[in-house]
């Protein structure tokens, strides 16, 4: 969902060679990095739930 919403953003960016996108991409690749990081703690797994029954209903 991210690299969709990453191409969205890119198809629609009208900045001069696409500035804004690799700005994006710069600043949301390290949130993206340490959600994959964490994603492996016990403590989430509610959450886990929580995104697997989301994605069900999408």
């Amino acid at each position: 969902m991210y690299l969709r919403g990453l191409i969205l953003f890119w198809v629609y960016d009208g900045s001069a060679g696409q500035k804004r996108t690799m700005v994006l991409y710069e600043k949301t690749l390290k949130m993206v990095m340490v959600g994959i990081k964490l994603a492996g703690n016990p403590f989430l797994r509610p959450l886990h739930k929580l995104a697997a029954e989301l994605l069900e209903v999408i």
